[in-house]
């Protein structure tokens, strides 16, 4: 989840289903909040390391 500026805040979604590029979730953050779903796996490589 976009934290401000360049930070990111990961946080556990779960997903009932997508459409359309939406999704439909039963746990995650508030509706309107600005998500990755580009370049997620880039930045979990640079929070915990590429290859790891």
């Amino acid at each position: 989840m976009h934290a401000g500026g360049t930070r990111y805040r990961r946080a556990a979604v779960d997903l009932e289903r997508a459409a359309g590029g939406e999704a439909l979730l039963v746990r995650g953050p508030e509706a309107g909040s600005q998500v990755v779903s580009a370049g997620a796996a880039e930045l979990f490589g640079t929070e915990f390391g590429a290859g790891k």
